[in-house]
């Protein structure tokens, strides 16, 4: 279309200008603070929208409750020394890896020093507890020099808050207050630098280095070692107050709790008393609901809008345990506040273009502007669940939404103006079909498949049709259904697509349509997990009264087909080959080794190193002329019980001299593996195979390998 002179400024020229202007308005009101403020709203949101996240099992609290206050009859809530004491003399007996309190120790117990000879010799004892240091009107406190001289190390328990009162990230190390000419960890850096081997393993702080240009280190962070870290690190919090295991201090100290719970443990001990002040706003407050005694003192419980400070270190030491601290891209001040100007302004840019779209296109103009407003959203918030990356919101999706009604506004003024032309201007150009059109995506939509190397996954109920045949229709279908949610979970969990379900097979892929290395290893992880919670929920149904069963899994690595399948009235996104095929047989195969988990030898040549298996048999699937070396997959590479560790190598030297025809050799270890395993399936199959080879002793050109007859 071509414009005239008017038309050319009334729908390009102006409708620009007014973005610029607008934008530069937006920008200059960036120093009022208003941006900061509603851009931690919407991080906050994130937290909530996204909600829990795995915390490791090593972090247990030890909570000095109003439990505790009631139990040992301190209603003050002062707990004297002797008690700090026998709980580290528990906690160290029970193999507690790293013991932290957050409780002040700056001063003796001037009416009772017995008291702190013997808390100090409980300190000298452990080893491994670290203390509290923390600052008050801008100094350091630090422990007593009694306690001092046999503690693992101290670190500082301040909480920073932002603006708004929130506690959002935390500084890891102290780099101005080192009175002592040394720097000083917070508690959780200190807590996790312990278990990296790097603090104290001398009598001093390791070597620590500071941003400068000289040794290439960025603006804001430091190293110690070779390990680099922000100056502040903002807390991926795992979820709201109650998420980590909580123990009452009470029972720690009588010892009514199962000490194995703490053996390798990161022990935390910190107040949840509300008289003791140590609760901070966190991204999770806001909605929940804080409940109350008869005395009317607020009880801070799982859920609540507050969260206690050792729980608040508590998601600080996952975060680093886990490496997933959340990185903002761009700040309001400082050299990298320029991102945030560079990224308004392009938004700038794409708006006034759909601000000058609008009058021609409206209807398209207004998909667009939800599709780029929720494709922003979107992209920010995977970017904050996935790579835990803070992208700026508010400001951009602000811009792009008032630019878009200014537009708005701007084109209806136009058109009271000149309602006839832009109504000819419309009726010309745009139609609820072309929308329609543009809001599909016929690229997704077109038939076809393309080779890729994927892992894939079968799942079968063993004596299934026996287990229906004695059930009510109704109770099989939600026995099948809880079944089934809970084995796709887990699927999910681990980055797998469902293919199909088969009635009460399971078949699923990893690798597509997402390219992923790690494809062989997520599925067998995968697979593992689901025998582990399908014993969860075994033991749970033989409560309720209903079945167990049990599984069968084959897994299968290889070059297939992906992609869309079907006609173009309807299709799937499936995968098709042999390798499919051979996944399907080696799920059956378990029948006949009495095993739970087989995987390919193509499978197994890839994830070897990550998990232990053994060698099964060479077999000839129905099917396929070429044989295949299937492997049991028993588990995560970790120290297995002793008696499993030798019934693994008797079968494997059995295995060993089946495959040499030796079949009274193979049959005494397959033999031995028994009789240390009775339960053991594969070593009481090739027991009963040695036996009918000796009878009818297979030929010269034996080559082991088992021709199966049946698919």
């Amino acid at each position: 279309m071509k414009l005239s002179q008017k038309d050319l400024k009334k729908y390009i020229i102006y409708p620009f200008i007014i973005s610029v202007i607008l934008g530069i308005v937006i920008m200059f009101t960036f120093k009022w603070g208003w941006y900061d403020y509603m851009e931690r709203l919407t991080y906050d949101l994130r937290f909530k929208l996204r909600g829990n996240i795995v915390t490791d099992n090593r972090i247990i609290i030890v909570s000095k409750d109003e439990e505790s206050k009631e139990v040992l009859k301190k209603r003050g809530g002062d707990f004297t020394r002797s008690y700090y004491g026998k709980l580290i003399e528990n906690l160290t007996d029970w193999g507690a890896t790293v013991i932290g309190l957050d409780f002040e120790f700056s001063h003796p117990v001037y009416q009772d020093p017995v008291q702190d000879d013997n808390f100090a010799n409980s300190l000298d004892k452990s080893g491994r507890v670290v203390l509290a240091r923390f600052i008050q009107s801008g100094k350091p406190v630090v422990p007593f020099d009694e306690f001092r001289e046999v503690e693992l190390g101290e670190a500082f328990i301040n909480v920073t808050l932002d603006p708004d009162g929130t506690v959002r990230r935390l500084p890891l190390l102290e780099l101005e207050l080192g009175e002592d000419g040394k720097f000083h960890p917070y508690f959780a850096f200190g807590l996790e630098l312990f278990l990296d081997n790097l603090y104290p393993p001398e009598e001093e702080f390791p070597e620590v280095k500071l941003s400068s240009d000289k040794n290439n280190i960025p603006k804001g962070f430091f190293d110690v070692g070779k390990m680099r870290f922000p100056d502040h690190m903002y807390i991926n919090f795992a979820g709201p107050s109650g998420t980590f295991t909580k123990i009452p201090f009470w029972k720690v100290l009588k010892g009514k709790v199962d000490k194995n719970i703490f053996k390798n443990k990161i022990v935390l001990v910190g107040s949840t008393i509300p008289a003791d002040h140590d609760f901070y706003k966190v991204p999770f407050s806001g909605n929940e609901k804080i409940s109350k005694t008869k005395t009317g003192v607020k009880i801070v419980e799982r859920g609540s809008a507050l969260m206690s400070g050792i729980e608040v270190h508590a998601n600080l030491i996952n975060t680093l345990i886990y490496k997933n601290n959340i990185k903002r891209w761009v700040t309001t001040t400082g050299e990298k506040g320029v991102k945030l100007y560079w990224l308004v302004g392009g938004i700038v840019i794409f708006a006034s273009l759909l601000f000058i779209f609008i009058p021609f296109h409206l209807f398209i103009s207004l998909p667009i502007f939800l599709l780029g407003l929720i494709s922003y959203l979107y992209l920010s918030y995977f970017e904050f669940t996935k790579n835990f990356f803070w992208l700026e919101t508010f400001a951009p999706a602000t811009t792009w939404m008032i630019i878009y009604f200014a537009g708005i506004i701007y084109h209806r003024y136009m058109e009271a103006k000149e309602k006839q032309f832009v109504e000819g201007t419309f009726g010309k150009y745009v139609s609820s079909q072309v929308v329609k059109e543009l809001l599909k995506h016929p690229d997704l939509l077109t038939l076809g498949g393309q080779k890729k190397n994927i892992t894939i996954f079968f799942s079968d109920i063993r004596s299934f049709t026996t287990l229906s045949e004695g059930m009510d229709p109704q109770d099989l279908v939600n026995f099948l259904n809880e079944y089934l949610t809970e084995m796709t979970n887990l699927a999910f969990e681990y980055d797998g697509v469902v293919d199909k379900y088969i009635g009460d097979a399971m078949m699923a892929f990893w690798g597509a349509p997402i390219d992923d290395p790690e494809h062989p290893v997520k599925a067998c992880r995968s697979a593992i997990r689901m025998l582990e919670e399908l014993e969860l929920l075994n033991i749970k149904w033989k409560k309720e009264g209903r079945p167990q069963i049990n599984i069968g899994i084959g897994i299968n690595t290889a070059d297939v087909t992906i992609g869309n399948m079907g006609s173009e009235a309807r299709f799937d996104y499936t995968v098709m080959g042999d390798g499919v095929n051979l996944a399907s047989r080696l799920e059956a195969i378990n029948k006949q080794y009495k095993t739970r988990i087989i995987i390919s030898q193509y499978t197994y040549e890839l994830v070897k190193d990550k998990f232990i298996s053994r060698m099964i048999d060479k077999v000839a699937v129905k099917g396929k002329k070429e044989p295949v070396v299937i492997y049991e997959l028993i588990s995560e590479i970790r120290n297995l019980p002793e008696t499993k560790q030798k019934v693994l190598k008797l079968f494997e030297k059995g295995l060993s001299l089946y495959f040499k025809a030796d079949m009274k050799e193979a049959k005494r270890y397959f033999a031995a593996a028994l009789k240390l395993d009775p339960q053991d399936g594969p070593s009481e199959v090739f027991f009963k195979r040695c036996e009918e080879l000796e009878k009818n002793p297979p030929d010269a050109n034996w080559d082991g390998v088992f021709v199966m007859k049946t698919k």
